[in-house]
């Protein structure tokens, strides 16, 4: 009889991968649209983390397996409605919102579990690759990871609790998207695992954290224990800069400037201790050594040591 986790993979490819498919095929569709953001020259490809991990072999299985399928199966599931619900957006949005308006859409995000929530215009850069989104108004969402489960890590609960947050997170996405729509606005929601854009320079720019030094969004209240996705609508006058606080942001930074621990601790070594510059890239670097990291990630329950370690998540 084949061993549980490897019986549980090949269930999850037979489910998933279907799935995987169409969404791509929803994803070009989505970028086909006029008007639609398109990356540039200077955009990152996306990251098919289930397909790095499975192509290493050996001991490398997807973080979580298999208590972490159904979780996995929701967020495709989520994803999916995230990409077809495109189809009810207004013919004509409004595209401008009375300022009382995002106390309420606010309000609504944490009832769903949202921690933070910010607001930016969305650079072509953080496009990825072949991917497009319907507007550059953008509505960024945190949702804290669980800290007893963190401090686990590298563990399988703790694999399975990050699960856990994308389905929850990308739900509330997906919400507040339908929320949008039924006020006159046009929205699409990016669910927090995949996307079509690179969510930590969208938190930055949404004034939600700092870069630490491992790339991640590094928040006030949350240390870098949290998961990202967007909203982006056609509402035009967002309340940049609202919804976070610049001076503890800036204390985030200095804090992160000294302290390193996330450098240090990493078990193999694979986070840069100078982030290195993106060929041509404006404000983009790479913090990982990605062939140092995944191997290991893919071994050891999606790892989290970095995140773990951060004395701002505690």
């Amino acid at each position: 009889m084949p061993e549980r986790p490897a019986l549980a993979l090949t269930v999850a490819e037979r489910l998933i991968a279907p799935r995987i498919r169409r969404i791509v095929e929803l994803e070009s569709a989505a970028a086909s649209r006029p008007g639609a953001v398109l990356a540039s020259a200077l955009s990152p490809e996306r990251l098919d983390i289930m397909a790095e991990v499975l192509a290493l072999g050996g001991r490398a299985r997807p973080p979580g397996f298999p208590r972490a399928l159904p979780s996995l199966l929701s967020s495709v599931k989520g994803i999916f409605e995230s990409l077809v619900s495109l189809g009810d957006n207004p013919a004509g949005p409004a595209v401008e919102a009375p300022q009382d308006f995002f106390a309420v859409l606010e309000q609504r995000a944490r009832r769903w579990g949202v921690s933070a929530i910010g607001y930016a215009r969305l650079p072509r850069e953080l496009v990825f690759k072949g991917k497009g989104v319907l507007h550059p108004n953008a509505v960024v969402l945190a949702m804290a990871m669980d800290r007893k489960r963190l401090a686990r890590a590298p563990s399988p609960d703790t694999a399975v609790m990050v699960h856990q947050t994308y389905a929850r997170l990308g739900r509330a996405a997906n919400a507040l998207a339908r929320f949008l729509r039924r006020h006159g606005y046009s929205a699409q929601a990016c669910h927090p695992l995949g996307g079509q854009v690179l969510y930590p320079p969208l938190g930055w720019l949404a004034g939600l954290g700092h870069r630490g030094p491992a790339g991640l969004l590094v928040t006030p209240y949350h240390g870098p224990g949290v998961r990202l996705a967007a909203v982006f609508t056609s509402i035009e006058n967002l309340p940049l800069g609202r919804g976070g606080d610049p001076e503890r942001v800036e204390r985030v930074g200095e804090f992160c400037s000294k302290c390193g621990l996330c450098i240090d601790e990493c078990p193999v070594g694979a986070v840069k201790r100078k982030p290195t510059p993106r060929p041509g890239s404006v404000g983009l670097v790479t913090c990982i050594e990605r062939d140092k990291c995944l191997p290991y990630f893919a071994e050891n329950h999606g790892c989290s040591v970095c995140i773990r370690v951060c004395p701002l998540g505690r």
